[in-house]
């Protein structure tokens, strides 16, 4: 029997399987919270929120949130593939809050597929510079759960947390460095250097790391107090370094692609990061409450904004968009593995914008 029906039944089980099992684990996490949490119990404490306090508070966010990131996707994509507007920015980040309904990632992939629409950047170096920008708030996460768990030492497993965060912190830095000074000159290492989906790790300088590092812990900050302030909207207490810890794991566990939107996990994490033991599973039905009503808000407003965003689709690239040195195209001299990674023509070419 020919082997081509025998792998075309294969491919198309594994593209069902693809779709159907993040739903199923989004179905057994939320079976797992509501087995912790009466659906009738998450209800009632739903409909005791002072939706006064939490509401401005998720508006509030939502747009700080859109302003933090437009600004570092304006820095860094004017930085190290195209000259980006402040406008074109905005616009960049609005339009992708609608497919954020499928996942991060899906709409990570939109803002490359944009730019290379309207800019002219290439697949592999948009694609460069969202990793860069992914691997610098890592580590921005990290920091902030490691304080965090140094600073509640009552809370299971605090040390083991603060350790790790503060190992992973270390070890992405140290990659970072080593990836843009050329040093120490490994096999791995410097195929590592080469690949073009790193071009843009081997340019990055001080500067962009102080200004995105800003950026990111603003919005890191931000995600606390939304937490810290919405927990309080539900009734709920816990301490600021407690929400510094745990909001850092959420953001984790949310990013990991396994399920729809983060749907269910997310749920079920909050239950296990802020659950007071001392309460016995009083602050259960709250926690779930908010651990539903803070997405699903944030991602409908999200979704308002991008609204305000919808005439840009048709709108063509600015006339002052022009594209970096070096950093427009996929085939980019930082890419080709016989070029040095640090040149210094390479670094200097790539300091001259800001």
């Amino acid at each position: 029997m020919s082997p081509g029906p025998t792998l075309a039944r294969r491919a198309w089980a594994a593209a069902i399987a693809r779709r159907v099992l993040p739903w199923l684990i989004a179905a057994l996490c939320l079976g797992y919270a509501f087995q912790i949490v009466p659906f009738r119990a998450c209800l009632a404490a739903l409909r005791q929120a002072r939706v006064g306090l939490f509401l401005p508070l998720a508006a509030s966010a939502v747009l700080l949130w859109f302003l933090l990131e437009s600004a570092a996707y304006a820095r860094l994509f004017s930085r190290f593939n195209t000259r980006l507007r402040w406008r074109d920015a905005r616009s960049l980040r609005a339009l992708t809050y609608l497919l954020t309904v499928i996942h991060w990632h899906v709409a990570k992939a939109a803002v490359v597929l944009r730019l290379q629409a309207t800019h002219g950047v290439g697949l592999m170096a948009g694609t460069s510079t969202l990793l860069l920008y992914q691997m610098l708030g890592i580590v921005i996460l990290a920091v902030f759960a490691g304080i965090g768990a140094l600073l509640v030492p009552d809370m299971p497993g605090a040390i083991e947390v603060a350790g790790a965060s503060f190992a992973l912190a270390a070890g992405t830095s140290a990659m970072l460095v080593g990836l843009r000074i050329g040093w120490p000159r490994l096999a791995l290492l410097d195929a590592l250097r080469a690949l073009p989906l790193l071009q843009a790790h081997r340019r990055i300088e001080l500067a962009d790391v102080a200004t995105i590092g800003l950026l990111k812990t603003a919005y890191q900050l931000v995600f606390v107090l939304v937490y810290y302030f919405g927990l309080r909207a539900f009734g709920l207490a816990p301490s600021f370094f407690h929400v510094m810890v745990g909001t850092a794991l959420l953001q984790a566990v949310g990013s990991l692609p396994i399920s729809p939107a983060g749907l269910g996990t997310q749920q079920a994490a909050m239950l296990f990061l802020f659950s007071d033991p001392a309460q016995k599973g009083a602050d259960g039905p709250a926690l779930l409450a908010f651990a539903f009503t803070l997405p699903f808000t944030t991602m409908l407003l999200r979704a308002l904004l991008a609204c305000l965003y919808l005439g840009d689709l048709a709108r063509p690239a600015s006339g002052d968009a022009v594209p970096a040195a070096g950093g427009g195209s996929d085939e980019s001299s930082a890419g080709e593995p016989g070029n040095a990674p640090a040149s210094t023509s390479a670094s200097s070419s790539a300091t001259t914008r800001v």
